[in-house]
């Protein structure tokens, strides 16, 4: 009896172990896992003597079978020569072997493999190294970036490093891109920068830097920036503006709102065109794309009018330049001074904004910049620092209720529709003027209103918000109810009204205009 159960039990256990092993499980719900394949990539590749190869593989099958393989490679006729566990092949320089095979193989069963042909080919060997640009000018202050382009046989790595020579100042390098910075304080007049193949440190090319005198032609009294302190503005009624036809305008410090600004420096001066052009030189050069902008209403685009005289083309605003240019500007401005840009591409601030892209669409890449935190760069002010500056700084002062900026006389500080616009009047008095030739407000900045309208960072808002806001941006990039960005200030072909600090407009980002200027604001 006893052995009647022993055996019972014992086929019992049989079918229990037997049906556990037929059960589904993990992802193969449908039976057990099969494996009918094992593919490697790359198929087929070349690869020199000296050099490695990345291999992978994909185990194909039934039940999602496991992808771990095993590597391994047949032919190779040099020690040296081997493919580690991760499926990366190294050639040892002295293989001899024409061609190799790789080979896969599933852990999971061994009859399965996959492979790829390997043809052996000569070591990479360096004949040149070529530096661009070869002959570039570099200001005091500026900065240069070169690139290195190394030829020879067998597809040879364009990897260098990089070294300048010459230098008399300590401020005076060049960083591992090929970045050259040359010192504010350097003496040399000639730099030399060496870009060494890092394959071949026999094999290097060179480049022969002219040093120039000073990083700004541009005199300095037309890059002058004003110190403004910010503050805290409680909005009123009272500095609103009423037109002639009893429109109200109430500019963006509106009663129910408490406006909070940090300090910042505001140019002193509309860009004029001479700074525009070099520093738009400058960045032509180094991948920036811009519009080429004007000089005042006359001439050409990317020239000044032939019948001013040096003076007057040195001191007329730019006009003709997108906010879209005006944003991209600020941004070579920036790096042509040493400074970090503001406006980049992307939220993770990877890339610098450098294009326009193009004017015609709305809503291209430039109008969705974002602006750095922290960055010290040159940047458009936003519509609540252009009004605070117009004003003057000061919301104790009386000239922050004054109806223009300086003065309650809107000829004293502006030029407008009435002394500016006439086709009477000589051309030298028609249109954009030198900057800087009416009275200043109390910040001591000129044009805030008048001569040609500013560009802001802000989308334009028909509707403020009231409360609280500190260093409001508006909507800044986001996509907005409205297509046009903030203009202030009026211009040369505006009315008393279109030139009051608290008269609000906007434009296509796109739009350009010979109304149309703007200034820079920094930390």
């Amino acid at each position: 009896m006893r052995g009647l159960l022993t055996r019972a039990a014992a086929a019992l256990a049989v079918l229990l172990l037997v049906a556990a092993c037929s059960s589904p499980t993990g992802d193969d719900k449908g039976g057990t896992v099969t494996v009918t394949g094992v593919s490697v990539f790359p198929a087929s590749v070349t690869v020199n003597k000296g050099g490695t190869q990345q291999f992978s593989a994909t185990v194909e099958g039934i039940g999602s079978p496991a992808q771990a393989v095993t590597w391994a490679i047949v032919g190779a006729a040099a020690y040296g020569t081997a493919i580690d566990g991760s499926g990366l092949l190294t050639l040892a320089a002295g293989e001899t072997a024409m061609s190799l095979t790789v080979r896969a193989t599933s852990t999971a069963d061994g009859s399965k493999s996959g492979r790829a042909a390997v043809a052996v080919g000569e070591p990479a060997r360096v004949t040149s190294v070529t530096v661009s640009p070869a002959n570039p000018t570099v200001y005091k202050g500026g900065m240069q970036q070169f690139s290195a382009t190394v030829a020879g046989t067998g597809s040879p790595a364009q990897a260098v490093t990089w070294a300048v020579t010459g230098a008399a100042a300590s401020g005076t390098a060049i960083d591992g891109s090929g970045f050259l910075t040359v010192a504010t304080g350097e003496t040399a007049t000639s730099l030399t920068v060496r870009a060494t193949s890092a394959l071949d440190g026999s094999k290097s090319g060179t480049a022969t830097v002219t040093v120039a005198a000073n990083a700004f032609p541009t005199p300095e009294k037309y890059r002058e920036m004003v110190s403004l302190p910010g503050g805290t503005v409680t909005g009123s009624d009272s500095y609103a503006y009423q037109d002639e036809y009893g429109g109200i305008w109430e500019g963006v410090f509106i009663a129910g709102r408490t406006v909070t600004l940090s300090p910042f420096r505001i140019a002193k001066y509309e860009t004029t065109y001479e700074l525009w052009k070099e520093v738009y030189d400058w960045g032509a050069a180094r991948g920036y794309v811009m519009n080429p902008g004007r000089e005042g209403h006359g001439g050409t685009e990317g020239t000044s009018s032939a019948s001013w005289t040096a003076e007057q083309k040195r001191t007329r605003p730019v006009t003709e330049i997108s906010w879209r240019d005006a944003v991209i500007w600020c941004n070579a401005y920036s790096e042509m001074s040493g400074k970090t840009p503001v406006y980049y591409t992307d939220t993770g601030y990877g890339t610098v904004l450098k294009t326009t892209i193009n004017d015609s669409i709305y809503n291209n890449g430039a109008d969705f910049a974002v602006m750095k935190p922290g960055a010290n760069g040159y940047r458009l002010p936003t519509e609540a620092e252009w009004e605070y500056a117009a004003r003057g700084g000061n919301p104790g002062n009386a000239a922050w209720g004054y109806d223009h900026a300086g003065s309650n006389t809107i000829g004293e500080v502006a030029w407008y529709g009435a002394n500016s616009y006439e086709l009477t009047t000589a051309l030298r008095d028609y249109g954009p003027h030198p900057v800087g030739t009416r009275a200043a407000n109390t910040a001591g900045l000129y044009d805030m209103s008048g001569n040609v309208m500013d560009w802001c960072w802000d989308w334009r808002e028909d509707l403020l918000g009231t409360g609280a806001a500190t260093d409001p941006l508006g909507v800044g990039g986001a996509l907005p109810g409205s297509n046009h960005r903030v203009v202030r200030g009026g211009s040369w072909g505006h009315g008393a009204a279109g030139c009051a600090v608290a008269y609000r407009s906007g434009a296509d980002p796109g739009g350009r205009h010979f109304y149309l200027g703007f200034r820079v604001v920094s930390p």
